[in-house]
């Protein structure tokens, strides 16, 4: 009778779990359905082109955000994408980039190690020596659209992704690694 009882509980909690687990599979499949509605809609998005005043609009915030990193009073930088309804093109932000770097060089607190990649992926777009120099300070993904893609406007996808490495990586020259937090400076011993 001992050795019957266990299993008893046994069988009896099997069949509770699976009673369990039989009423959660609806809600699991209405949260995968919701899930996949909202991965759909964000692709549509990701798809729509960037017109030049949302740019703008962007660049502007961007600029700010470099501004607070650097911790300057006023503005070095002038943004110079129209603000009209024309689609942004990808000579657009790359020159953007290319001015932002330019304007903020002089607050680097240090230089940038070369990066490495094949310069032969590089579409041939009208500022190929300036996509090749901002690869290789890692403003610019190597394999990136803006890069390699040979579609002339950008997607906010695109502008997006672009901008969040061109803005960590500049924030990151413009700042000063301590001793007490960073590894490679910290003294050993």
């Amino acid at each position: 009778m001992k050795a019957v009882l266990p299993l008893l509980l046994l069988v009896v909690s099997a069949s509770v779990w699976a009673q369990g687990t039989e009423e959660r599979k609806p809600d699991y499949k209405k949260r995968l359905e919701a899930r996949q509605k909202q991965l759909d809609a964000e692709k549509k998005l990701d798809a729509q082109i960037v017109t030049r005043s949302q740019a703008l609009k962007i660049f502007l915030k961007a600029d700010s955000a470099l501004q607070a990193s650097a911790k300057l009073a006023k503005p070095i930088w002038k943004c110079t994408v129209a603000n009209d309804k024309a689609q942004l093109t990808r000579d657009e932000v790359i020159e953007q980039f290319a001015s932002l770097e330019k304007a903020y060089r002089p607050y680097f607190t240090r230089k940038a190690r070369p990066i490495k990649f094949e310069e032969s992926r590089v579409v041939a777009v009208k500022n190929r020596p300036v996509v090749i120099d901002l690869v290789k300070k890692g403003i610019l993904a190597p394999y990136g659209p803006l890069v390699t893609d040979k579609q002339e406007v950008v997607s906010i996808g695109i502008l997006g992704d672009a901008l969040g490495m061109a803005l960590s990586r500049l924030a990151d020259f413009l700042h000063r690694p301590s001793r007490e937090f960073s590894p490679q400076t910290m003294k050993s011993g």
